[in-house]
């Protein structure tokens, strides 16, 4: 059987998963800068081994409020068209080898233009963790604003 290798992750309550072919690592949310006027998902930027990249809080492209403390807080580093970003996640919880059979897609309701970044629904140790699609957590239209910020180093 085929098992492929997930991030599971928290924000807010809810279980959130990534394939880990598209993770670059895991790191903490240090000296980030933030940046004022941004776009609203976008905490500020933080340099890494040499780049600086813009952090997108998952919990406000979900509606959450900010964590009064960051700290505590992990940054999920990835490439979203071609653009590396730091996704800021409540906490890490683990990295997981799932079986394809416990992979299901998502039910129709739950897909639209709001929820664009719900793929499947994968069955993890008896729970249900949302598995969410790079590409639709951050949209064209944002990562267009964000290369044009780094373009004009406003960000």
């Amino acid at each position: 059987m085929e098992e492929l290798k997930k991030v599971i992750f928290n924000v807010g309550s809810e279980e959130y998963g990534i394939d880990i072919l598209y993770v670059n690592g895991i790191e903490n949310p240090e000296n980030v800068v933030f940046i004022p006027n941004a776009p609203s998902c976008i905490v500020g930027v933080m340099q890494l081994r040499g780049q600086v990249i813009p952090i997108f809080s998952l919990r406000r492209k979900f509606g959450l409020e900010d964590l009064p403390q960051i700290e505590e807080c992990r940054l999920i580093v990835t490439n979203v068209s071609d653009t590396l970003v730091g996704l800021l996640v409540d906490c890490v919880n683990e990295i997981v080898e799932v079986e394809a059979e416990n992979i299901h897609k998502a039910p129709r309701i739950l897909k639209g233009s709001e929820t664009a970044y719900i793929d499947k629904i994968a069955d993890v140790s008896s729970r249900l963790v949302v598995l969410l699609r790079l590409d639709g957590i951050i949209g064209d239209e944002e990562v267009e604003i964000i290369n044009e910020l780094l373009e004009e180093d406003l960000i």
